[in-house]
């Protein structure tokens, strides 16, 4: 028998060979490659599942907080006062929609979808107001932003045109709110949430907003907060108006 096809079948060797040890370099570079590939946070799952741990953290936050103040154990959980000068503003602007008549007409029950359509700005700064006389809306405006810092305004708006935009998407999600047991709890209003993109068709530019917001079935209306990704946004800083 051939003591080398021995030592390579790993078997022992014949009488009078010599058993040649096998090198453990190989078996060590696997072992450390296969600790790299178990430990490695550069995979597209890690900072999935990162982003999702995320998430989840800052809805049981979200959600203990509330609970927490229902049940009256907490005195950092406050729900802002109804500002009516925004109620005023927001009828000014002639947003909101009227109710119909279901044996004539109806709004859709969800918008759960992609929506297009016009957009219209309006630019309520106190610096503005000064040179925009004319707007019927102005006195309710300027008692809006009585108490607001301009400067920090401009500091948070960016270098985004807002008059060069005149349409918008949406791509929402809704869903009827409900109790823990999953018995609903109105079906008037919804909560909708999503991502609004605007176009400046000049400079060839797309802006991306989260939207958290609600859907108000009877009016047809949609009121919501929009922030860039990455910003959590409390649906409760949302003024109530009907």
């Amino acid at each position: 028998m051939d003591p080398l096809r021995d030592e390579e079948a790993g078997l022992p060797a014949a009488r009078g060979g010599t058993a040649r040890q096998r090198s453990s370099i190989p078996s060590f570079l696997f072992i450390s490659f296969m600790l790299f590939m178990l430990t490695s946070h550069n995979g597209d799952e890690f900072l999935a599942r990162h982003h999702y741990q995320d998430a989840l953290w800052s809805l049981e936050y979200q959600l203990g907080n509330h609970s927490a103040w229902r049940n009256g154990t907490s005195e950092e959980f406050s729900v802002p006062d109804r500002d009516a000068a925004s109620g005023v503003l927001v009828e000014d602007f002639g947003i909101q929609g009227k109710i119909l008549d279901p044996h004539q007409a109806s709004y859709y029950s969800n918008v759960t979808g992609s929506i297009h359509g016009s957009s219209h700005f309006y630019n309520i700064t106190p610096s503005t107001l000064v040179d925009n006389a004319t707007a019927p809306w102005k006195s309710d405006a300027r008692a809006y932003m009585a108490a607001a810092n301009e400067t920090e305004i401009v500091e948070r708006i960016g270098t985004w045109n807002w008059t060069a935009s005149d349409k918008v998407q949406l791509s929402v999600v809704e869903k009827l709110p409900t109790h823990a047991n999953g018995t609903m709890i109105s079906d008037t209003i919804a909560l909708v949430h999503g991502r609004i993109e605007l176009t400046d068709a000049n400079a060839n530019e797309d802006l991306r907003l989260e939207f958290e917001g609600v859907h108000f079935i009877r009016n047809g209306s949609l009121y919501g907060l929009a922030e860039p990704a990455g910003r959590h946004i409390h649906i409760r800083l949302f003024p109530s108006h009907y």
